[in-house]
């Protein structure tokens, strides 16, 4: 009888460590999953990132078109408005 009882009291802490076993592989599992979701949001904070660096640069590009387009306009009216000066002075000064 107290053999049995000893069997049954090894079964009960062997199904008792078989439990902890299993919690701590859920815990490591768990764990896992955090890291792999920290991870995810590492790349996703990565890829904010370099869309917000290639807003930029595009931006940029666009700026400097625009100043570029704009100087040139500026400075082909002026050369014309300076040509038309020029030569309206010339015909007032024939007369």
């Amino acid at each position: 009888m107290l053999l049995l009882l000893l069997l049954l009291l090894l079964l009960l802490l062997l199904l008792l460590l078989l439990l902890l076993l299993l919690l701590l592989l859920l815990l490591l599992l768990l764990l896992l999953l955090l890291l792999l979701l920290l991870l995810l949001l590492l790349l996703l904070l990565l890829l904010l990132l370099l869309l917000l660096l290639l807003l930029l640069v595009t931006t940029t590009a666009i700026t400097t078109t625009i100043t570029t387009s704009t100087t040139t306009t500026i400075t082909t009216t002026t050369t014309t408005n300076t040509t038309d000066i020029t030569t309206t002075t010339k015909l007032l000064l024939q007369q």
